[in-house]
């Protein structure tokens, strides 16, 4: 049985331009990231790290490559959040994981399939340098203010991927 309120809202969310870029996710307790896995659901993550893991109460985070996140911020009401959406479907894998202050942080790309996705314009050249940015990242959100919590387990939660079938 379908949603049609939902396939609504993925065919909009759709219709928004790709999110190239890092953007963050935090993850509550126990929560196991595969090496690869496929999205079941929609997942929101944050360009803001504080956003992301709830001022940095997450147990666990994800620092994620996004190839096509759709950036839902311009239409959000609250655009601070930083809010990019990723559609059931989109296949990760994990290409580093570093500690950062005690925060387990998985490094993980989004893979392109279908060899139809806009290149990735910012991502670092080198594993090594993506790793400096994202702890440089990390490090800089770390020392603002708290973000507050506005939207309660939006951002921080499980990771709905599966490993691929046959895999």
């Amino acid at each position: 049985m379908t949603n049609p309120g939902i396939e609504r809202f993925m065919a909009a969310v759709e219709k928004l331009p790709p999110y190239g870029g890092l953007v963050f996710r935090g993850l509550t307790d126990g929560v196991v990231v595969p090496p690869v896995g496929v999205l079941t659901g929609v997942v929101p993550a944050s360009r803001d790290v504080r956003v992301a893991t709830e001022d940095f109460t997450a147990a666990s985070a994800l620092a994620m490559l996004s190839r096509t996140g759709r950036d839902l911020s311009a239409l959000s009401q609250q655009p601070g959040e930083g809010e990019v959406v990723f559609l059931p479907g989109t296949v990760w894998r994990i290409i580093a994981a570093v500690d950062l202050d005690g925060a387990k942080v998985h490094v993980v790309e989004e893979l392109d399939l279908t060899g139809q996705a806009p290149p990735p314009t910012s991502w670092p050249p080198s594993l090594d340098e993506l790793v400096g940015t994202v702890a440089t990242t990390w490090r800089n959100h770390q020392a603002l203010q708290p973000a507050g919590v506005i939207s309660p387990g939006k951002f921080t939660g499980g990771w709905p991927a599966q490993p691929p079938a046959g895999g």
